[in-house]
């Protein structure tokens, strides 16, 4: 123990000695490095906050769930069971859904608490307050799906969804799907003529994949490995998205990591055989070429440790800055 102290002490007092010595090639190895870190960290950074940003932010992701079909898609009784267990946790609202019902195959939702969520110029009319509590069979069409299947209707006439008459009370010339009451498949007005195919939705609590499936399995008897439905944590959305944000990006990091890396090896000859010149300084207390050779490893871990620690710092300024 003693001897490993002693060593310890004499191999830092070196390594001070050689940093100092070797100043300025330690600069130039940790500007390239804070460089690259930084570039790295302020790309992943900012295409991060552009996607937790579309999803609401951290505390959003947290308390907003994904369900996806496990085969053709989810049955309406399955889904007012998942809908029914979810309401214990709170649903603030719906982010999104697909709904499956004939001959429209994504059909949206709008429940009673939002403002008109869709940013559409609508032809006709919105909901009323009345209709979306009621969850009365009425129906906002996107202008695709008006001229595919009902451009022969006019706004006020009743239209087939699923076999089911609906009223058309308005066209929308910006809306990316038609839109029905989220209260007629809450109330289960449409007596299993859909299927819905994804889902998302926010809670005012954080919801556990486990406890839904027990849940489910309690009320229904089906295994697990039966269920019709898959949930995913946003969270994995969330990074996946990211990750084919940045993929674009790839070559480009790869190329800035192999210069990098060739900087720092370059940096590791130099400074081995310039040092080894210098080797009588630590002879004396046992000094050999593995121990130069740890003094620029200890050396290039500062360095690195540094400009990381540096990219760090320029990161937050900059983001501090922007604000």
């Amino acid at each position: 123990m003693r001897n490993s102290t002693i060593y310890l002490k004499g191999y830092s007092k070196l390594l001070i000695k050689y940093i100092l010595y070797d100043l300025k090639i330690f600069f130039y190895i940790l500007s390239i490095l804070v460089a690259v870190f930084f570039y790295i960290s302020l790309l992943l950074q900012n295409e991060a906050d552009k996607i937790l940003e579309e999803y609401g932010g951290l505390e959003e992701i947290k308390t907003t769930t994904a369900i996806e079909p496990s085969y053709n898609g989810i049955p309406q009784k399955d889904l007012q069971i998942l809908l029914n267990i979810f309401n214990e946790y709170g649903i603030e609202r719906i982010n999104e859904i697909w709904i499956n019902i004939q001959p429209l195959t994504t059909v949206g939702v709008q429940c009673p608490e939002d403002t008109p969520k869709f940013d559409r110029k609508i032809e006709g009319r919105d909901f009323t307050n009345e209709e979306l509590t009621a969850g009365d069979k009425v129906v906002i069409l996107s202008l695709e799906d008006y001229k595919c299947y009902f451009s022969d209707y006019h706004i006020g006439d009743f239209i087939s969804l699923g076999n089911k008459d609906f009223q058309l009370i308005g066209v929308s010339y910006t809306a990316k799907q038609s839109v029905i009451p989220f209260n007629c498949i809450y109330n289960n007005n449409l007596s299993n003529s859909f299927i819905c195919g994804h889902l998302v939705l926010k809670t005012k609590f954080p919801v556990k994949k486990s406890l839904i499936v027990k849940k489910y399995d309690q009320q229904t008897g089906i295994e697990q490995s039966d269920i019709p439905f898959v949930i995913n944590p946003i969270f994995w959305m969330v990074m996946e998205d990211i990750f084919n944000k940045i993929r674009d990006y790839v070559i480009s990091i790869i190329l800035i990591i192999v210069f990098c890396s060739f900087a720092v090896f370059q940096t590791c000859h130099i400074l081995y055989y310039k040092n080894l010149k210098h080797q009588p300084a630590f002879l004396y207390t046992g000094g050999s070429k593995n121990f130069l050779k740890l003094i620029i490893g200890g050396e290039l871990f500062t360095i690195i440790t540094i400009s990381i620690i540096l990219s760090r710092i320029l990161l937050w300024g900059e983001m501090l800055w922007g604000k």
